[in-house]
């Protein structure tokens, strides 16, 4: 599993085109002598901060706070999050859904047969043993 199969690619829409002009207006205005990748980064962190913070109050049973261990999410559930909360920027969700799919304390509860929540942290299918072996390989590479 990757970070490709919680959160598909989609075009841009009108709500993260506002986001990404105000977030990028504020990074420029708070430093112009920072490089380009410092200021990605900072954006990044700006919007899965957001991103994180608006899931954890939109779907506390799903979304585990900050520094806790994550259950696996369901496959797709980036859909039914886009479902139910048609407002919120893609950016910053992408940004949260990578932020959230790739840290230590998720991947490390990637295991085979460990069950994924839905929205409402309901079990909602099973990790795979190919999902699993992803998952510790990313780990085993930091």
């Amino acid at each position: 599993m990757n970070a490709m199969d919680v959160m598909p690619t989609e075009s841009t829409t009108s709500v993260e085109t506002n986001s990404l002009v105000d977030t990028t207006s504020s990074v420029e205005a708070t430093s112009s002598s920072e490089s380009r990748s410092t200021r990605r980064r900072r954006i990044f962190r700006e919007r899965a901060r957001r991103g994180r913070a608006a899931l954890a109050e939109s779907f506390p049973k799903c979304f585990a706070a900050h520094g806790a261990d994550k259950t696996p999410l369901k496959i797709g559930i980036y859909h039914d999050i886009i479902a139910a909360m048609p407002d919120i920027s893609r950016g910053d969700l992408r940004s949260a859904m990578f932020d959230y799919t790739n840290g230590r304390r998720y991947l490390r509860n990637v295991v085979e047969g460990a069950p994924r929540i839905d929205l409402a942290g309901e079990p909602s299918g099973v990790v795979t043993a190919e999902e699993a072996t992803y998952a510790a390989g990313k780990m085993a590479g930091r």
